[in-house]
C-alpha cells in the first residue's frame, strides 16, 4: 500500500534529485567549456599540440595511445610540421626527443603553480 510516507514516495522523491543534479552537472559543464576549453587555461598552438602530442606517444601515455582523437591529431599536425626525427629509441622503439618533454613538463608546472603575476595570479 502506497502512503505519504512510503518507501515507493521516498524513491521517487531520490530518483527526482539524481535526476536533476545530474541534469544540472551537464549543464554547468557545458556552460564551462563553451569556448572549447576548460576556465584558467589557455588553448595551446598548433605547434605545442603537436609538441605535447609527440611527448605523449614518446612517453607511452595511455592518454594518447588510448585516444584514437590523440592520434590523428598527431598525423594531422605531423603533416603540418613535419614527422619527428627518428634516432635515439624511445619506448617500444618510438622516436625520444627531449624539447617535447621539456615542453610537456614547462607546461604540467605552470598548471600547477598558476599564472603569473600580472595575468590574475
Amino acid at each position: 500500500m502506497s502512503g505519504e510516507l512510503s518507501g515507493e514516495f521516498w524513491n521517487s522523491v531520490v530518483k527526482e534529485m539524481i535526476d536533476g543534479y545530474l541534469s544540472m552537472k551537464k549543464q554547468v559543464k557545458d556552460a564551462l567549456l563553451t569556448s572549447g576549453y576548460p576556465p584558467f587555461t589557455y588553448p595551446l598552438s598548433p605547434r605545442e599540440q603537436y609538441d605535447k602530442l609527440l611527448a605523449m606517444k614518446d612517453s607511452g601515455d595511455p592518454g594518447y595511445w588510448n585516444d584514437p582523437r590523440a592520434q590523428a591529431e598527431l598525423l594531422k599536425l605531423a603533416a603540418r610540421f613535419g614527422a619527428p626525427q627518428l634516432g635515439a629509441g624511445g619506448p617500444y622503439g618510438t622516436p625520444s626527443q627531449a624539447a617535447p618533454l621539456a615542453t610537456l613538463r614547462a607546461t604540467q608546472d605552470s598548471a600547477r603553480l598558476g599564472s603569473p603575476p600580472g595575468f590574475g595570479g
